[in-house]
């Protein structure tokens, strides 16, 4: 499983309530970036060099305790410094970078799952953080970013992918 999978292909699930949800700014904050081609080649190119400096997986759980989009920035970012300075090199401010993933994986989500959010969910990769333009860019650049996700035949929860 690449870096980039690991960062957006987060199946584990949070129940509601065992953690407070996000503030609705932080889903519009989600919402409302953008992601470009310049965005797109950041984000491969911190998954690039985090994989040849073995750092980042350790944040997978992360989600499941984190009340606020800069609660997870501090819980891994903070706690993984050689990971900051690579989403620094790249151009992302460390609140930035955390946007951009969950933005890019919850216009996946919706792409292969559709709007639909089962009962227990993860509140930062989540239909309500996918934009239209996000999805219309993820589906438009699919062929190159399945590989990276980890998009085989069978993806999240064993669940085919739409089209299969």
């Amino acid at each position: 499983m690449t870096f980039l999978s690991t960062m957006c292909l987060t199946a584990v699930s949070t129940e509601r309530g065992r953690v407070p949800p996000i503030p609705a700014a932080d889903h519009e904050t989600i919402r409302n970036y953008r992601i470009d081609d310049d965005v797109l080649r950041r984000l491969l190119a911190v998954s690039a060099d985090a994989q040849k400096a073995h750092v980042g997986g350790t944040w997978f759980f992360a989600q499941l305790f984190s009340y606020s989009l800069d609660d997870i920035t501090d819980r891994v970012l903070t706690k993984q410094p050689r990971l900051a300075r690579i989403v620094e090199k790249h151009g992302f401010g460390r609140r930035e970078y955390m946007t951009a993933v969950f933005a890019l994986a919850s216009a996946r989500k919706v792409a292969l799952y559709g709007p639909e959010e089962p009962e227990v969910h993860d509140q930062f990769v989540s239909s309500k953080n996918a934009s239209d333009a996000n999805i219309a860019f993820y589906e438009s650049h699919q062929a190159l970013l399945e590989p990276l996700m980890g998009g085989g035949p069978v993806t999240q929860a064993n669940r085919k992918r739409i089209g299969d």
